[in-house]
């Protein structure tokens, strides 16, 4: 009974979503240090959240997905084409206002990339989107700040909690929950060397 709570709250509280929120809040904060401003940047990337949820709603009432988390693996290539359209509407409209040179395209940059690799893993495994969105976050929260120390460590240990809650929960088989943190990994690796690469 305790486990399935704590599970159940890792599972919520560290729900893709949420990320999909604080990144923009966080990555332009970090390049500007204007809270105002990104703020600002926060509530126009909610935008495309908020469209992303509602159609995940409508799917759900017209019993398009099981479930909201989407555990079916034949149902999640429509979530990946639509979250694909958004991501990339996304990155556009990022690249048409700021340009490459702003943190956030090269996030919506990542997170396109993202969404073709799982979709093509799709194919052979059901990762979890869970455990590659809070990997994903929490590196880049590590490299961003220069965590390494024990703040870094204890970010490193929600990944495994995450993981955990999502095995326990029956969402996720281990070798799912693994491969979603590698890729979630190598994804936030490689976007911060396309990065390095641009800024010079």
């Amino acid at each position: 009974m305790i486990k399935t709570f704590f599970a159940e709250i890792f599972s919520i509280f560290f729900h893709p979503i949420v990320f999909a929120l604080l990144l923009p809040l966080i990555v332009v904060y970090r390049q500007s240090s204007s809270s105002l401003y990104a703020l600002k940047w926060m509530i126009f990337s909610s935008l495309f959240v908020f469209v992303g949820v509602i159609l995940l709603l409508i799917a759900r009432w017209k019993g398009i997905f099981s479930d909201f988390d989407i555990s079916k693996k034949e149902e999640r290539p429509l979530f990946y084409y639509v979250a694909l359209f958004l991501a990339l509407a996304y990155f556009l409209v990022s690249l048409l206002i700021k340009g490459l040179f702003f943190s956030l395209s090269i996030v919506a940059l990542g997170i396109v990339l993202a969404l073709i690799v799982f979709r093509i893993v799709n194919h052979f495994a059901k990762a979890s989107i869970h455990v590659a969105s809070v990997s994903a976050f929490i590196l880049t929260i590590i490299i961003l700040f220069n965590l390494i120390d024990i703040w870094g460590l204890l970010l490193l240990s929600i990944i495994f909690f995450v993981g955990w809650s999502r095995v326990f929960l029956k969402k996720h088989k281990l070798n799912e929950v693994v491969i979603g943190g590698i890729f979630g990994i190598l994804i936030t690796v490689i976007i911060f060397l396309i990065a390095k690469y641009i800024y010079g």
